[in-house]
C-alpha cells in the first residue's frame, strides 16, 4: 500500500502492484497499477453520494469491457453485465464452474496453463485473441487479458473486448488503402492512355476530312474514332475513381437529382422491376458536383438492375443520416445478392461478376471515388439470394448558398520583364485581295512526339504558324532568346522535366500577358495546376475542333 496526498492536503491510501509484461517489440516493460482506495467507505454526509467502495462497484458493473474475477482454479466468482452480454449468459443466474469449461476456446489446455501461471504469480499479464462460443452457438472474437489480483488469494482478473468492430475497422482501412493504391495506379495509367487516345481520335478526324462521307473507308475510320471515344470515356471514369477529376462542388439538392432521374430510371427498369423513390423533405442538401452525383446514382442503379435479370424490387431512399450533419442515400434491391468474397472486391476497378462485354468493372469503383472525395462513407449489406442494400452517407450542407466565387488571382511569380514586341498577324481571310497570312504564332510544348505532331498538324491546317519544343527547358530557352515571342503557348501540363507552375512562372518573367493553354488529362480545377489571368485549360483527349476552339478562346477570338 502507498499513500498519496490529494490537492486538498489529505492523505489517501491506495493498493498498488508492479506488473511485468512484454512489449510488442520483445522488450520487458513494467506498469504500476493503483486501485481501490484503502480508506474505509463512508457516505458523504447529506450529499447522497456513496463512498469509494460503491464507486468501484459501479465501475466494475458499468465498465465498457467484459470483466470477470476467477479463482485460482478458474472458477467464475463474479462477472459484469458486459461479460454476460458478450457470452450470452443470464446476468441474474450466470453458469457455475471453471471458465475454461463454461466457454469453449481453442486449446483449452493452454488457456488453463496460462490461468495457473498468472494465479501463481509466475506471469503478471497474459494477452491473447481467441474466438469463443456464444451461448447461442455462434463464434465471438474476443481479446482477453489475464492479470493477477493482489491480496494473496490467487484471484485473476479477466478483461474481454469484442474484436468485431476493431476487425471491421481494420478491414475497411486495408480496403481503403488498397483502393487508394489502385487509384494512384489508375491515375498514372489514365494520363498516358489519354495521350494515346488523343492521337487515335485526332488522326481519325484528320483522315475523315479527306474521305467522302459515304465511302467504306470513312465508315471504317468512324468505327476507329468511336472506339477511341469509348476508351476515353473509360479513362474519364478512371480519373474520377482516382480523384483526379473531382468536379465542381456546390450546395446541391440531392432529392432534386433523384426526382430528375426517376423517369429514366423507371424506363430502364421496365415492367419486371417495381421502383419506389422515398425522399424525406428537408434532409437532402449536400456539397457536391451535380454531374458526379448523377453518375453515382446511375452506377448504383445500373448495378442493382443487373442483379435482377428476372425482375424484383428497387428502392431509392434519401433521409437524414444517423450521424448528425449527414445525409443518407440508400439503394436497395431484391436481386441475387453477393457472397463475402465478392463483397471484399466490389469497389476495386475492373472487378465484375457480369459476363464479358456486359460491364467494365468501373461503375462501383467510380462510386467509391466520388464518395471518398466528398469525405463520405459507404456501407453494403448483402446476402446471397436475398438482395443488396448500399448506404451512402455524405456531409450535409448546413450553410446558405455561397456567393459567386471570385476570379482566381494570379500566382506570385517573379517580376515580368518588359514585353518584347510580337509580330502583328492579320486574321486568315481578313482581306480578299491579299495572300492569306497565318492567324498567329503558337508554340507547342509537348514531350510526347505523337501528340506534338498531331497538335502541330491540326493548328497548321487551321491557319496558324507553329513552333515546337520537346521539353519545358527547351521552351523556356526559346522564350528567353532573341526571337519574337509567340502569340500563345500550348503546353502539356505534365511535362517530364518541368511542372506547370514552374513553366508558367518562367513565362511570366518574359511576358506578363502571354496567354498559356495547358493540356491536361486531369480536372482543370486540380489544385496542382496554376491559376491566373491568361491561363486556359483543355482536357485530354481532344479532337481538332476542340483544340482550335480552345486556341481561339485563349487568343480572345472566340
Amino acid at each position: 500500500m502507498i499513500r498519496i496526498r490529494t490537492h486538498r492536503g489529505e492523505w489517501v491510501g491506495y493498493r498498488a502492484a508492479s506488473v511485468r509484461a512484454v512489449h510488442g517489440n520483445g522488450e520487458p516493460v513494467s506498469f504500476l497499477a493503483l486501485w481501490a482506495p484503502h480508506t474505509p467507505a463512508s457516505p458523504v454526509s447529506g450529499s447522497g453520494v456513496s463512498g469509494p467502495a460503491d464507486a468501484l462497484e459501479r465501475l466494475f458493473e458499468d465498465a465498457p469491457l467484459g470483466l470477470a474475477v476467477l479463482g485460482p482454479r478458474g472458477s467464475l466468482r463474479r462477472g459484469n453485465a458486459r461479460l454476460a452480454g458478450l457470452l450470452g449468459w443470464n446476468e441474474i443466474a450466470p453458469p457455475e464452474g471453471p471458465l475454461t469449461a463454461l466457454v469453449r476456446v481453442p486449446g483449452p489446455g493452454r488457456a488453463q496453463a496460462a490461468l495457473r501461471a498468472v494465479a501463481s504469480g509466475r506471469l503478471d499479464l497474459v494477452h491473447g485473441e481467441v474466438e469463443v462460443e456464444h451461448a447461442a452457438g455462434h463464434r465471438v472474437p474476443l481479446a482477453l487479458h489475464l492479470s493477477r489480483l493482489g491480496g494473496g488469494g490467487g484471484e485473476v482478473l479477466v478483461t474481454a473486448e469484442h474484436l468485431g468492430r476493431r476487425r471491421a475497422e481494420e478491414d475497411r482501412r486495408r480496403q481503403s488503402e488498397r483502393i487508394e493504391a489502385l487509384g494512384r495506379l489508375a491515375g498514372g495509367i489514365a494520363h498516358d492512355f489519354n495521350n494515346l487516345m488523343t492521337v487515335v481520335t485526332g488522326h481519325a478526324e484528320l483522315v475523315l476530312e479527306e474521305l467522302d462521307d459515304d465511302s467504306d473507308w470513312a465508315a471504317d475510320v468512324r468505327e476507329i474514332r468511336s472506339a477511341g471515344l469509348r476508351a476515353a470515356s473509360l479513362t474519364d471514369q478512371l480519373l474520377t475513381f482516382s480523384r483526379r477529376r473531382g468536379g465542381e462542388p456546390i450546395p446541391l439538392d440531392l432529392g432534386r437529382i433523384l426526382r430528375e432521374v426517376e423517369p429514366t430510371l423507371r424506363e430502364r427498369a421496365g415492367d419486371r422491376v417495381s421502383v419506389s423513390v422515398d425522399i424525406v423533405p428537408g434532409t437532402d442538401r449536400v456539397h457536391a458536383d451535380p454531374g458526379l452525383m448523377r453518375r453515382l446514382v446511375d452506377a448504383l442503379v445500373d448495378n442493382a438492375l443487373a442483379a435482377m435479370p428476372d425482375g424484383g424490387r428497387l428502392k431509392l431512399g434519401l433521409r437524414a443520416g444517423r450521424d448528425p450533419g449527414t445525409v443518407a442515400l440508400s439503394v436497395e434491391d431484391s436481386g441475387e445478392g453477393m457472397d463475402p468474397g465478392v463483397l471484399r472486391h466490389m469497389f476495386e476497378p475492373f472487378f465484375t461478376t457480369r459476363p464479358q462485354g456486359h460491364g467494365t468493372g468501373l461503375g462501383l469503383a467510380l462510386v467509391h471515388g466520388i464518395v471518398e472525395e466528398r469525405d463520405g462513407t459507404i456501407d453494403v449489406r448483402s446476402t446471397k439470394g436475398e438482395g443488396t442494400t448500399v448506404s451512402i452517407r455524405l456531409p450535409a450542407w448546413l450553410g446558405p448558398a455561397p456567393p459567386e466565387t471570385p476570379a482566381a488571382e494570379a500566382p506570385d511569380v517573379p517580376e515580368p520583364a518588359e514585353d518584347r514586341p510580337r509580330p502583328t498577324l492579320p486574321e486568315l481571310g481578313e482581306s480578299p485581295w491579299s495572300t492569306p497570312e497565318p492567324r498567329g504564332f503558337v508554340l507547342v510544348v509537348e514531350d510526347e512526339e505523337s501528340v506534338r505532331r498531331l497538335g502541330t498538324r491540326i493548328l497548321e491546317r487551321g491557319g496558324y504558324r507553329v513552333g515546337t519544343a520537346t521539353t519545358g527547358a527547351e521552351a523556356v530557352n526559346r522564350l528567353t532568346g532573341s526571337g519574337p515571342l509567340p502569340d500563345l503557348v500550348v503546353a502539356d501540363a505534365r511535362l517530364r522535366d518541368l511542372d506547370p507552375n514552374t513553366l508558367v512562372a518562367a513565362i511570366r518573367t518574359v511576358s506578363a500577358t502571354l496567354p498559356v493553354l495547358l493540356l491536361s488529362a486531369y480536372d482543370p480545377r486540380d489544385d496542382r495546376l496554376p491559376r491566373g489571368a491568361g491561363i486556359h485549360f483543355l482536357q485530354k483527349p481532344f479532337n481538332g475542333d476542340e483544340l482550335e476552339a480552345a486556341v481561339r478562346r485563349a487568343l480572345g477570338r472566340g
